[in-house]
């Protein structure tokens, strides 16, 4: 678009305003009214000059009838001059919009460029692609908690850091609060959580989790075994408890038995 006029500014400085256009438009239109008036001054002029067609002209009506066909000739070249220069003065505003036009479409793309530069930055993709991962983290091992305490859902407060919602008190409370039961089902229920998921893009055939049993109440431990039983079933994983605590370990059939033998360890797999 710009090839023709070098650059943006050529184009301002052949574009005329359109106040400029409209007065060259008003002078062709008053030449062309001059021209009008001459070309009927002419014809009354052969009028008369017809009155005295048996007579010789006399010089001095000849040089005013010359002097009017060259002032009419010089209107009607000066009037198609102007003419000209306006339609040209015209093509250029026009074109001076359709210019305008498209330089705000691109300041339109470059702001949308620039912010998608910013967000695509590692640092910047990185921390949107984990708070994203941890919103899902904690919405999953939130239903997982409060179905092992019927009290406590994880939330993510205005810092960024994640609580622990006490429905029974309405309030927040801080993870470091807990006591040592709550704070293994709140560790065990973000286990769950990952778990869940990173199986939503990858099969994980098995889920083991590693103690923290010795710090639950008799009560505890019956409602999380039964609900780890439910859960085993549910999504179709297996799920290994690795504990030392001999009642909870005879609540489930399939069990892995290590006993120590001096130096040696053996071990006795139960089906």
């Amino acid at each position: 678009m710009f090839e023709e006029f070098g650059d943006i500014d050529k184009v301002k400085e052949f574009a005329l305003p359109e106040g400029e256009i409209k007065r060259l438009e008003g002078e062709v239109e008053g030449f062309e009214r001059e021209v009008e008036l001459l070309k009927e001054r002419e014809g009354e002029t052969r009028k008369r000059l017809e009155e005295f067609s048996g007579l010789k002209p006399s010089e001095e009506i000849e040089r005013e009838l010359s002097l009017l066909k060259e002032e009419a000739e010089e209107l009607i070249r000066r009037a198609g001059e102007i003419g000209s220069e306006l339609e040209q003065k015209r093509e250029l505003l026009e074109r001076k919009g359709r210019i305008w036009k498209r330089i705000s479409e691109v300041e339109k793309e470059l702001v949308l460029y620039s912010r998608l530069r910013e967000d695509l930055r590692s640092d910047r993709l990185q921390d949107f692609v984990s708070s994203l991962m941890l919103k899902r983290i904690v919405e999953r091992a939130s239903d997982y908690l409060f179905n092992f305490t019927n009290n406590y859902e994880f939330l993510i407060d205005s810092n960024g850091d994640l609580v622990v919602f006490d429905r029974a008190q309405g309030v927040e409370r801080d993870v470091k609060s807990l006591s040592g039961g709550e704070t293994f089902l709140a560790s065990l229920s973000l286990a769950l959580g990952v778990s869940d998921i990173l199986s939503a893009n990858a099969h994980l055939e098995s889920l083991f989790i590693d103690e923290g049993f010795g710090s639950l109440d008799e009560e505890t431990r019956e409602r999380v075994s039964d609900i780890l039983e439910l859960l085993k079933q549910r999504i179709n994983r297996m799920v290994g408890i690795i504990s030392h605590i001999p009642d909870l370990a005879e609540r489930f059939h399939q069990r892995i038995i290590v006993k120590k033998q001096g130096d040696f360890s053996t071990l006795e797999v139960i089906y």
